[in-house]
């Protein structure tokens, strides 16, 4: 069995960092070499970040879950939808449903 065509390749491991990392970065279309130069790090950094080797620095998580489209406390093992939209689209079906409406009439408006 040939590994994936990617050059980073994660042990089988329970849900950790460096697994959502990579299906987050895969699940993109981004390549490791892809990633680590959006992120400005070296291509060996984010094997280690996706192996759980090593974690990015704190400073780096925003940007890290900004370029993969999550909130950062999802990266870390929060246990929030995988994306912004996913958790509003999921909230407007719930608003719909209680309100005896079609999902369509329900409008969301955040203030942030």
């Amino acid at each position: 069995m040939e590994p994936p065509n990617d050059i980073c390749i994660a042990e089988d491991k329970m849900d950790t960092f460096g697994e959502r990392l990579r299906r987050l970065r895969i699940r993109k279309g981004l390549s490791a070499t892809e990633f680590a130069a959006a992120m400005k790090v070296s291509v060996t950094a984010v094997c280690n970040w996706e192996n759980d080797g090593a974690r990015p620095k704190p400073n780096r998580m925003a940007s890290i879950a900004k370029t993969l489209g999550v909130d950062p406390h999802y990266l870390l093992g929060g246990a929030v939808s995988e994306t912004f939209s996913e958790e509003i689209d999921r909230l407007r079906g719930e608003i719909a449903a209680l309100a005896g409406v079609s999902k369509k009439q329900v409008r969301i408006t955040l203030e942030l």
